[in-house]
């Protein structure tokens, strides 16, 4: 995305950072971190790499939407996670 971004080929960039989020999305439904069958271990690697995703996902990101990127790095880089604001209103 960096590349095109560069090249200010910004519908490119956007094509490929969404495809990214498409394969975050399916990892989390494929693994189903809320299933309590699943090892307490496994729940908190999939958690964790999710976390790792969207703060990826926040810097690729920041070029096309820096204030919200910028609270999505802060309330992913906190010890603890806590409820935040929503970042996208809902339009009817």
């Amino acid at each position: 995305a960096k590349k095109y971004i560069e090249t200010f080929q910004f519908d490119k960039a956007l094509n490929i950072i969404f495809a990214y989020i498409d394969v975050c999305n399916e990892f989390i439904q494929l693994r189903k971190p809320w299933d309590e069958s699943k090892s307490l271990d496994y729940r908190k690697w999939v958690l964790g790499e999710a976390v790792r995703a969207i703060k990826e996902i926040s810097k690729l990101l920041s070029p096309f939407i820096p204030e919200s990127a910028e609270k999505i790095k802060k309330q992913f880089s906190a010890k603890k996670i806590k409820k935040g604001e929503i970042l996208f209103k809902k339009i009817n």
